[in-house]
């Protein structure tokens, strides 16, 4: 029960997300707490006051949204916050200084949102030609369309409390996880009536998340025409099968690229942070 789950896409907006002891808390709310704990270890690793920070944020939010996500920044004690675009954030940590050159994109597959970016790189330029971003296509979407498939074939008229709720949702993101690497794998199931341990195929869950596959493929059909040399898969669930199927299918002339999807991002921000800091 308190354990808040995608809340970023609530971003500027009231709701609420979790509650703990009577207190409600908001997605800014959250943001204040997860800012204010990255101050905190950044400030006990480096043993350095901590007064600004770079923030990736998705390509998907509005202007009211990233305004959100800088005043969540100023309550968590910053004085200066600054963002970067999630898709956009890697171009510093693979370009910045290093040889990549030309034409390059960046297919950012990540829990919350598909996030699309397009930039010339030459050594310390980076010209962002094009940003692309849909907040319902995450890879959180893609576990819920497998815990959807599984209450609806093997879990039916059982009750689940909402402990079993979130176990299934963890369980199921780690089956997701499994599935780029192997043919099959079992996810635990807990209802009132008991538990069991069923079979789930890569088939299976290329079928129940196709819906989510469609709005993608289109969101890529807009690249064809860019002159992309080279691209770059980012975010954790960019590993998924179905995903890095469909860009080779879509791309199978250029250099597809998936180098430390989970860390792309962070890791470009960081880079990012450094040269607002050297100026």
């Amino acid at each position: 029960d308190l354990t808040a789950f995608d809340y970023k896409k609530y971003i500027g907006t009231d709701q609420v997300i979790v509650e703990v002891n009577g207190k409600k808390f908001t997605a800014k709310d959250l943001y204040v707490l997860v800012i204010k704990q990255m101050i905190e270890e950044a400030e006990t690793d480096l043993d350095k006051k901590i007064k600004g920070m770079v923030i990736p944020v998705p390509a998907s939010y509005t202007d009211a949204q990233k305004k959100e996500v800088i005043e969540a920044g100023k309550l968590a004690g910053l004085q200066h916050v600054f963002l970067v675009l999630e898709p956009v954030a890697p171009f510093f940590n693979y370009g910045v200084g290093k040889k990549l050159k030309g034409t390059v994109c960046n297919l950012d597959l990540g829990g919350y949102t598909f996030d699309i970016a397009v930039a010339k790189v030459n050594k310390k330029q980076i010209d962002v030609t094009y940003v692309d971003g849909d907040k319902n296509c995450g890879g959180n979407n893609f576990t819920q369309a497998l815990v959807d498939y599984v209450k609806e074939k093997y879990v039916q008229n059982q009750t689940m409390s909402t402990y079993d709720e979130q176990q299934l949702i963890q369980n199921v993101e780690q089956a997701k996880i499994t599935l780029s690497k192997k043919a099959k794998t079992r996810i635990f199931v807990s209802t009132e009536e008991g538990n069991q341990s069923i079979s789930i195929t890569q088939e299976e869950f290329k079928e129940c998340t196709k819906h989510l596959m469609k709005p993608i493929r289109e969101k890529l059909e807009k690249l064809k025409n860019m002159g992309i040399q080279t691209i770059y898969l980012v975010g954790g669930s960019s590993k998924m099968l179905q995903f890095q199927e469909l860009v080779k299918e879509m791309f199978s002339n250029i250099p597809i690229i998936c180098e430390d999807p989970e860390g792309a991002v962070v890791k470009g921000a960081a880079v990012y942070a450094q040269i607002l800091y050297e100026g």
